[in-house]
């Protein structure tokens, strides 16, 4: 499984920009690879993050490990904050 994880690339959000880096910044200072999935180029790629979290109103940041759900950015950081990053990225 791959950690992945579903932006918005296309954002007038300085929050929204801030968290995507802050994400790929502790995700390459762990040296865990991970893919983007810009919900930008396609619209069904948004609709697929919404679907596999079970909220229609969901947005990026979220943060999946393959198919399964992992959480938001908030839940991220508070992973990252906790020293569970690894747990809660479903990679232990």
């Amino acid at each position: 499984m791959s950690v992945r994880i579903y932006v918005a690339s296309v954002s007038s959000s300085k929050s929204l920009q801030s968290q995507n880096m802050k994400i790929e910044n502790v995700l390459k200072a762990n040296n865990i690879q991970f893919e983007l999935i810009d919900i930008c180029t396609d619209t069904s790629l948004r609709e697929q993050m919404r679907e596999k979290m079970g909220d229609p109103a969901a947005i990026p940041p979220q943060i999946f490990n393959g198919d399964n759900y992992c959480g938001t950015f908030d839940s991220f950081i508070e992973a990252v904050d906790d020293g569970h990053l690894m747990e809660f990225l479903k990679l232990k």
